[in-house]
């Protein structure tokens, strides 16, 4: 039968006078399937027409060498039987002809059930609510359909609905459902309509059918909350939400500062920035509310526990205000009304030592320091903030933070500062198009490389490498800025060939050149470079991936540096550098910040642009 045969395209089109005299003429295409399997039955009923459908049936009938119920139980290439394509059409009255005529409703034997699945995808609450009552369906057989799933839609009021109607008529859910349930809901975008109401019923409904301490039910509870606080506190502005989770006795709070600071951190970034001042200073007073002192039992019901309540308005605080000039006021308001003046940062970051294992100063380094900095980025990137006012916050910020927390400062850190900055460059990857990472550089050359002494390769992790090194080269300033504190830190950098980028393949000798004046500020030697180019290196260079370009065009570049002779403006540079790389070193004194090597040449009796000459690390 072909395709465009005009039987099917009158079945498409609700025609049923043309239908009707169609089938009087040839009867025999009642039956006939298309390519796609569909009989005109089928696509009389996909197109919602009562007549149609009611033509096709009375066709039917009138072949005696049919049996009604066998051709209406027939599935088309999709797997549709004739109700299925009724349900598809949103046709109740479709859907009542065909059964009335025997359309299949005994689906006890069957591992899935069509009809049902398409009503929970569709939006007529009623049409599911018929099929419920009408089908026989064994639901334990027919669990491979994943009614529940089949449900989820954008507008989660009619998913509720359909969930409602489900649980009614015993169909199974088990623990597994609700945590990937609770998977797959957290995933979807925060401003989904009645996400807030659904996310409630998942909740309740799992207390209801098993009990709230149940480990799986806990978890999940966990999650949402989190969610919640996380994503709709900033997108309805209010603490609203949390408070209807409350009152279900749902909510289930971060137990540490560290939790708290991963639900906050979206507060404050676009695209859940709340920009007025007024609502952000509602919010964090409606926060400031809930760390009720003399109403201790209210207090728990939103924070696990009270002695954190001071870290975490802190971290709100953070998360909404900064870099916003004026933040650090609008904290030390909120301590003076919250009662919390006697709290110091010291104090508070070290009852979070208490309960971790690791220190204050790693969890203010490696979680606080990114979360504030990701903000002065974000607001330089989009154009809220300037540079300079964001640069200015950010040091104000570390400056409130090491005078008040001394076991913060880099100089009284148990870990050393190499990884500590390692580390801190694995926690921003690189990107060549972000206006605000000059920020990061900007901060790391004033409070972390002045403390790289004698730098070297420590216990880093093979991802924190690969991510600093890609970090490191791929922005020459941040890599002049190393070089320009820690020569022996830019070796081992340029030295991890096997991770390079690829972006700084097109052009290898900037890198080369650095890496031999590294060699030389480190090894204190002037002109004096080894016979193989790979001795430049400070790792072992058998690591270097066989299909590398590096090892080529650096062996191209080495033997021009071997075989021309070295003008005497680069002699002088090599030179120079050197020689103020010791004075730097002789300068150098336990518990004091190392200057850079540039500032020292800033002070040399020498003219603006050769000064600019000789802290660039480029030889030509």
């Amino acid at each position: 039968m072909e395709l465009a045969h005009p039987v099917f395209r009158l079945a498409a089109a609700g025609d049923a006078v043309a239908l009707e005299q169609l089938f009087h003429d040839q009867p025999l295409l009642v039956n006939s399937p298309d390519y796609d399997g569909n009989m005109p039955v089928h696509l009389a009923a996909l197109s919602g027409s009562v007549e149609s459908v009611r033509v096709c049936l009375d066709a039917l009938c009138r072949r005696e060498d049919l049996d009604m119920q066998t051709e209406l139980a027939r599935k088309n290439h999709m797997n549709k039987d004739v109700i299925t394509c009724a349900v598809t059409s949103g046709s109740m009255e479709c859907l009542l002809l065909l059964i009335d005529h025997g359309a299949k409703t005994d689906y006890r034997y069957c591992s899935e059930v069509p009809p049902l699945v398409e009503a929970l995808r569709g939006s007529d609450v009623e049409m599911t609510r018929f099929l419920l009552e009408t089908l026989d369906v064994d639901f334990e057989r027919s669990r491979m359909d994943h009614y529940w799933f089949a449900a989820l839609q954008a507008d989660l009021s009619i998913t509720l609905a359909h969930y409602k109607l489900l649980k009614a008529y015993a169909v199974p859910y088990g623990i597994g459902e609700f945590e990937e349930l609770c998977l797959t809901i957290l995933e979807w975008d925060p401003g989904c309509k009645n996400l807030e109401d659904f996310l409630i019923y998942l909740c309740t409904d799992a207390v209801d059918r098993w009990f709230v301490e149940r480990e799986e039910v806990i978890k999940g509870i966990r999650r949402i909350s989190s969610f919640v606080l996380r994503k709709l506190v900033p997108i309805n502005q209010s603490l609203c939400c949390i408070r209807r989770l409350q009152l279900h006795g749902l909510f289930q709070p971060p137990h540490s500062a560290r939790a708290w600071l991963r639900v906050l951190t979206d507060w404050g970034l676009p695209p859940l920035q709340i920009p007025s001042q007024q609502l952000q200073d509602r919010l964090i007073h409606d926060l400031l509310s809930l760390f009720d002192k003399h109403r201790p039992g209210r207090s728990q019901r939103f924070i696990h526990d009270l002695g954190l309540a001071p870290l975490v308005l802190y971290f709100a605080t953070l998360a909404l205000k900064f870099p916003t000039p004026g933040w650090l006021d609008n904290w030390s308001r909120l301590c003076a009304e919250a009662d919390f003046l006697e709290c110091n940062l010291a104090t508070l970051f070290d009852l979070h030592t208490v309960r971790h294992s690791r220190s204050a100063s790693h969890f203010f380094w490696y979680e606080v320091f990114p979360f504030a900095l990701a903000r002065g980025i974000a607001y330089v990137d989009t154009g809220q903030l300037s540079m300079s006012v964001c640069h200015e916050q950010l040091m104000a910020f570390l400056d409130h933070i090491l005078a008040n927390c001394p076991s913060m400062r880099p100089q009284n850190l148990s870990i050393t500062n190499d990884n500590l900055f390692l580390n801190l460059l694995s926690h921003f990857p690189a990107s060549s198009k972000v206006p605000g990472h000059e920020l990061f550089v900007r901060t790391v050359a004033h409070y972390i490389l002045p403390w790289l002494l004698e730098a070297h390769w420590k216990s880093v992790s093979s991802g924190c490498l690969v991510t600093a090194t890609v970090h490191a080269l791929s922005h020459p300033p941040l890599l002049e800025s190393i070089l320009d504190f820690s020569p022996s830190l830019a070796q081992n950098l340029i030295s991890n060939i096997k991770d390079w980028p690829h972006r700084v393949y097109r052009n290898m000798t900037p890198l080369f050149d650095c890496l031999l004046l590294a060699y030389m500020e480190t090894q204190l030697v002037i002109n004096t470079i080894p016979d193989n180019p790979m001795d430049l290196l400070s790792t072992d260079h058998s690591t270097i991936p066989l299909t590398s370009p590096v090892p080529t065009v650096m062996a191209e570049w080495f033997l021009k540096l071997k075989t021309h002779p070295c003008s005497l403006s680069h002699l002088s540079k090599q030179c120079i550098r050197v020689h103020l790389r010791r004075c730097q070193l002789a300068r150098n004194s336990i518990g004091c910040p190392q200057p850079p090597l540039s500032q020292l040449v800033l002070q040399l009796p020498i003219p603006q642009g050769v000064q600019q000459w000789l802290i660039s690390s480029k030889l030509r």
